[in-house]
C-alpha cells in the first residue's frame, strides 16, 4: 500500500460504500518518505470517518473484537494488521 495504491484506497474509504479493507504488514517499510507519509494520510482518513482496526494478530481478543465490530459497521472499515514474518522477523 505504498505508492499509488494509496491514493486510490483513500478515495475509495472516502465513499459512503461499506467496503472493508484488510492491511496485512510485515513490518516493512519503504526508505521512501512519500510512501510512509501516504500510509499515515491513509490511516487519517480511515479514523476520520469510518472505523479503523490497527492491531497484531497475535492479541487474538482484539483482533475477533475489532473484527467484528468494523464487519458490522455500515461504514468503510481499514484493518491494519500486523502480521510478524515466522519466528517473529520482520521482513
Amino acid at each position: 500500500l505504498f505508492g499509488p495504491e494509496t491514493s486510490g484506497l483513500a478515495r475509495l474509504l472516502d465513499t459512503d460504500l461499506p467496503v472493508k479493507v484488510i492491511v496485512l504488514d510485515h513490518g516493512y517499510r519503504p526508505d521512501d518518505d512519500f510512501a510512509q507519509d501516504g500510509f499515515a494520510l491513509l490511516s487519517l482518513i480511515a479514523r476520520q470517518r469510518n472505523y479503523l482496526l490497527r492491531t497484531t494478530v497475535a492479541d487474538r481478543r482484539q483482533l475477533a473484537e475489532g473484527l467484528l465490530t468494523g464487519l458490522s459497521t455500515p461504514r468503510p472499515a481499514l484493518f491494519h494488521l500486523f502480521v510478524p514474518k515466522e519466528g517473529g522477523k520482520k521482513a
